[in-house]
C-alpha cells in the first residue's frame, strides 16, 4: 500500500511541480518585466527631454557622410553656375561652422582662384530659398574689394532641397 501512496505523490508532484513553476516563473517574468518597462519608459522620457533641449550633436555624421555629399552636390550646382566663365576644382564643407572652401580654375586666369567663406546661412524669401555668405575673403585681393564694395550681400537662389541638407 505504501507503494501506492508513493506512486499517487510522485504522480501528483510530477504534475504540480511543473504548473507551480509555470505559475512562479510566469509571475516573476512579469514583475521584472514591469519594473524594467517602468526603468527604460522614465529614461527614455528623461532622455527625450534633455535631447530636446539642447542642441543636436554634430559630429562623425556631419564630418563623414553629410559635408562630402554636400560638397558633391554643391559642387555640382556651382559647376553649372560658372561653365561659361570656369570650372570648380575644389570644394569642401564644413556645416559644424558653417564654412565653406572653394577653388576655382576661372578663364582668364593663370592661377586658381580660392575662396573661403567663413559663415554662410540659408534663408526663405518670398517663397524662395537663398544662399546668403556673411564673410568671405579669396586669393585675390582685388576681388575681395570688388564684391565687398559692389556686392556687399552676396546671394545665390537655390534649389530648396539645398536648404534642407545644408
Amino acid at each position: 500500500m505504501s507503494h501506492l501512496y508513493w506512486h499517487r505523490g510522485r504522480t501528483i508532484i510530477k504534475y504540480v511541480v511543473p504548473i507551480a513553476s509555470i505559475v512562479v516563473g510566469s509571475g516573476w517574468n512579469y514583475l521584472t518585466t514591469k519594473a524594467v518597462g517602468k526603468i527604460a519608459r522614465q529614461h527614455f522620457l528623461s532622455t527625450t527631454k534633455e535631447i530636446a533641449n539642447k542642441e543636436p550633436k554634430k559630429g562623425l555624421f556631419n564630418t563623414f557622410i553629410k559635408d562630402p555629399l554636400l560638397s558633391k552636390i554643391l559642387k555640382i550646382f556651382l559647376a553649372r553656375f560658372i561653365s561659361d566663365f570656369g570650372e570648380v576644382s575644389n570644394l569642401s564643407i564644413d556645416t559644424n561652422s558653417k564654412a565653406i572652401s572653394l577653388t576655382l580654375q576661372l578663364v582668364g586666369e593663370s592661377e586658381p582662384v580660392t575662396i573661403d567663406i567663413s559663415s554662410y546661412e540659408f534663408v526663405e524669401q518670398d517663397g524662395q530659398d537663398y544662399f546668403i555668405v556673411r564673410e568671405f575673403s579669396t586669393s585675390k585681393s582685388w576681388l575681395d574689394i570688388a564684391v565687398k564694395k559692389y556686392a556687399p550681400n552676396l546671394q545665390f537662389q537655390i534649389p530648396s532641397i539645398m536648404k534642407k541638407i545644408g
